[in-house]
């Protein structure tokens, strides 16, 4: 290659922004992780409504199972993956497999625009496996993305402002959240299934290409190691401990459910992914019940489509106030003030199977997806505050909150034939005996904290 040109590797992937601020680099991830999930935040939520209207039955529901699955399980082997391969290079890696789903959605949706059919149309088993290819792929590169993502951050922000820098990034990306409600009805106002994966498909390329010049978090930075450590300007860095084989890492993240600081936030995390899949798999119902039975399914789905959207400004709208506030105020209080928000919400959604209000339903949708959010960004911050920005403990994070998302789904399809009500009762008691023990632990954390002060 001539001078100036450059392979991949983690020494040169970044030439670009080394002079740049940290606020800078802040808003550059959040721009480009806000085209990346613009895309899959769309086929995500529509992703079993076009395959079931497009023939291919519960294709959808499959592949998205299969996202799934393959996160959770890749969760387990994406620290090493990125203490090996570093921060910057790991995002855009694990951002590559994204374009498989879409490029697959394009090969669906052309079966049923074009005449002639492509020969690969005449084998339905051909184009379910390849959606199912791609969607493993999705999955086990979302969780080294997110696992990246979380190390970046870590790295990017001072140790006082790590709150700050997370609600930051959440509040800028879940803005793709109300886009990714918003864009798919426009699109199919105008243009068919198969135009939609090509927009799809050209968001994630320009994602993949703002990967590709992502700025370090700290200019020397090559890769990411454990454990974590404060350098002299208050950002984390790191030492080398990438000793060890697969199989030894993967018992490292296990063992951590060992240890007695992890395992009360283990409970939260769980609570997390159940309130992703209450979020995604029940509270829709709150619309339907506040409209009538006479009620054409289109409109429907169109007053689904407006609630998706107060889920997104709910969203943008407590990573605004919530990573500022943990800075200023500390994990405790902001975890009463999630727990006392989380009641509200629980409190409302009993009430609303009674009232059946279509305006308490979007209330309620914004209160869910705010607590989403706000568990998030709390559990962020502590383990980048309290565990030193551990992958593991990230790493760790991500597959519980994917597994208590699966096991949600799975039970309320096992559970949807039983009243509402008691489905929210259940969720209420989880969510009560996650409130207990967190906080009995944060009050014999105050008083070992009072009795090293009074020593």
């Amino acid at each position: 290659l001539r001078r100036g040109h450059y392979f991949i590797t983690t020494k040169n992937l970044m030439n670009v922004g080394h002079s740049w601020s940290p606020l800078q680099k802040l808003v550059y991830i959040s721009v480009v992780f806000f085209f990346h999930f613009t895309a899959f935040n769309s086929i995500q939520s529509l992703a079993t409504q076009i395959y079931e209207q497009s023939g291919y039955g519960n294709l959808g529901k499959v592949c998205l199972f299969t996202f799934n699955i393959a996160f959770c399980l890749g969760s387990f082997a994406s620290s090493r993956i990125v203490k090996k391969i570093g921060n910057t290079l790991g995002l855009f890696l694990s951002s590559l497999p994204f374009l498989l789903a879409y490029v697959a959605g394009i090969a669906m949706s052309t079966c049923s625009t074009f005449d002639p059919k492509p020969f690969f149309c005449e084998s339905q088993s051909l184009i379910e496996g390849f959606h199912v290819f791609a969607y493993l792929g999705v999955g086990l590169g979302s969780a080294v993305l997110w696992n990246a993502h979380s190390g970046y951050m870590s790295q990017l922000a001072p140790k006082n402002e790590q709150g700050t820098y997370f609600g930051t990034f959440f509040s800028i990306v879940q803005v793709s959240y109300i886009v990714g409600s918003i864009l798919p009805s426009i699109v199919f106002r105008v243009a068919s299934v198969f135009t939609f994966f090509i927009l799809m498909l050209i968001l994630t390329i320009i994602a993949v290409g703002l990967f590709y010049h992502l700025p370090k978090p700290i200019p020397d930075m090559e890769t990411q190691e454990e454990p974590l450590l404060a350098s002299k300007e208050g950002h984390q860095t790191v030492e080398d401990t990438t000793s060890g084989n697969f199989v030894t890492e993967i018992i490292q993240i296990l063992k951590l459910t060992r240890d007695e600081a992890v395992q009360p936030w283990l409970l939260l995390m769980i609570l997390a992914g159940f309130t992703q899949a209450y979020n995604g798999g029940f509270i829709y119902r709150f619309v339907e019940i506040s409209l009538t039975i006479e009620t054409e399914k289109s409109i429907v789905m169109s007053e689904t489509a407006k609630m998706f959207i107060f889920f997104g400004i709910g969203m943008v709208m407590s990573a605004l106030v919530i990573g500022k506030a943990i800075d200023r105020y500390g994990t405790k209080k902001i975890f009463y003030a999630i727990v006392t928000f989380y009641a509200v919400m629980l409190f409302l959604s009993i009430v609303q199977t009674f009232i059946k209000s279509y305006t308490l339903a979007c209330i309620i949708g914004a209160l869910c997806r705010n607590a989403d959010v706000c568990i998030g960004t709390l559990l962020c911050t502590i383990i980048s505050v309290d565990f030193k920005g551990s992958l593991d403990h990230f790493a760790l994070y991500r597959a519980i909150q994917v597994s208590g998302t699966s096991l949600g789904f799975i039970l309320l399809i096992i559970l949807q034939n039983i009243e509402d009500v008691n489905i929210i009762f259940g969720l209420t008691l989880y969510f009560g005996v996650t409130a207990f023990v967190l906080s009995e632990k944060q009050k014999a954390k105050s008083v070992v904290e009072s009795e090293n002060f009074t020593v």
